[in-house]
């Protein structure tokens, strides 16, 4: 868990986005309550004030692994677009792939287009955690997503997603349980558009 072994990395990007572009982040919030308690690392951007930057297509270049770019591809296949994104944190587990985080997003997303973009693809809907969710692929790996409402969603593979849930229904600890760790995440809330723990 972050905080309990060794000292705790601390990362901010303050990229000359004044202070008022970011008050609004709530997110990291809301990680502390939904990631489980064995998170190790936790990395907070907000693309709508990164958008605002000239040089934003080199950031997200640098930014966005290829985990990341893939799930955005699949993404726009369900009619979510990265322009739809405000906020995104993301997080790992001890000993999990960087490749395959697990994470929640602000924005603007529809259920009924993400239905019917799914549908059109033949898309089943899945069951995680008692929300309707969709998964881009076959087995416990293959990258879901699910709404839990019309500007907040989580993303993640099947199993992480499925933690999540479990997470957030209070079936299982949360890094929020972690009061080091907590104070470190709202500490950062509102310091800058990219910044992360580890």
């Amino acid at each position: 868990m972050l905080g309990r072994k060794g000292s705790v990395m601390v990362f901010i990007a303050a990229l000359g986005i004044s202070a008022s572009s970011v008050q609004a982040q709530q997110l990291g919030k809301e990680a502390l309550s939904s990631f489980p308690a064995g998170t190790v690392q936790v990395q907070y951007s907000s693309p709508a004030a990164l958008r605002k930057l000239p040089n934003y297509d080199s950031l997200r270049q640098h930014y966005m692994g290829a985990w990341l770019k893939e799930l955005e591809t699949s993404l726009v296949q369900l009619g979510i677009k990265e322009s739809d994104v405000n906020e995104l944190v993301l997080g790992w587990a001890s000993g999990a792939s960087q490749k395959q985080p697990y994470g929640l997003a602000t924005g603007r997303f529809d259920a009924t287009v993400l239905g019917e973009r799914a549908a059109e693809r033949h898309i089943a809907p899945d069951s995680i955690g008692g929300k309707t969710g969709y998964c881009l692929g076959a087995g416990l790996e293959t990258p879901c997503v699910v709404l839990l409402g019309s500007n907040l969603g989580a993303f993640g593979t099947l199993s992480s997603l499925s933690e999540m849930m479990d997470v957030r229904s209070g079936a299982r600890p949360s890094l929020g349980s972690d009061a080091n760790v907590a104070k470190i995440v709202n500490d950062l809330e509102s310091a800058a558009p990219i910044w992360g723990i580890a």
